[in-house]
């Protein structure tokens, strides 16, 4: 059973980095207009705005970022550990952990303040 999780994890993976890598080389922005399934912009607390979704009710765009920074839906719903990228430091991130997070409006500040 570990072992389909495992390869179910690295599939996710997969498929975030190749979206990742998509939404950075095609330079999408981050606002998202009348129905563009992109990505949001947060307004205030940047952590809490992300929170206050479902995993489910994220774009398929913000799902990917969030699945860079190794969430997936059971661990978004506390079902499972958090990733090892929310006990890191901003200035500890891998690059492409970074990139995701800056295209979910995060920065150095908000990411090392968040809960």
């Amino acid at each position: 059973m570990k072992s389909v999780e495992r390869h179910r994890s690295l599939l996710f993976a997969s498929i975030a980095a190749c979206v990742l890598g998509f939404l950075l080389v095609s330079g999408m922005p981050g606002k998202v207009s009348a129905g563009d399934p992109g990505i949001r912009q947060p307004t205030g607390e940047v952590s809490a705005f992300w929170h206050g979704f479902a995993w489910f009710d994220l774009t398929p765009d913000e799902q990917a970022l969030w699945t860079v920074l190794g969430w997936d839906p059971a661990s978004w719903t506390g079902k499972a550990s958090a990733p090892a990228s929310k006990r890191m430091k901003w200035s500890a991130l891998p690059t492409m952990d970074r990139l995701a997070a800056e295209k979910l409006g995060f920065d150095a500040s908000s990411w090392d303040s968040a809960p």
